[in-house]
């Protein structure tokens, strides 16, 4: 189990609607392996806890090496700026 601390609503984004794990990997071309991983992790698209987890959690317990970690984040935050822009919403994102 990660040793994070649970999303708090300080640390999650609020979004008009529910995007599931699955549709943000879908979405970011994550791939089934990673998906499960960010699974184990109890990533849910929204908590910026992702960007505070120690090695030991994303590594050790998640299974990600470094490339593969630096690329999910870089995809979070990407969401991030995508749902900030309303960009899920009216359907500009590309597929």
């Amino acid at each position: 189990m990660p040793s994070s601390t649970p999303a708090s609503p300080a640390t999650a984004l609020q979004l008009p609607c529910l995007i599931t794990l699955h549709k943000f990997c879908d979405h970011y071309g994550i791939n089934t392996i990673d998906e499960a991983k960010l699974e184990k992790l109890k990533y849910t698209p929204r908590d910026k806890n992702i960007e505070k987890l120690s090695h030991k959690d994303w590594q050790g317990f998640g299974g990600f090496g470094k490339p593969g970690w630096d690329k999910v984040v870089t995809y979070h935050k990407q969401f991030v700026w995508d749902m900030i822009a309303c960009l899920w919403d009216v359907g500009l994102l590309p597929t």
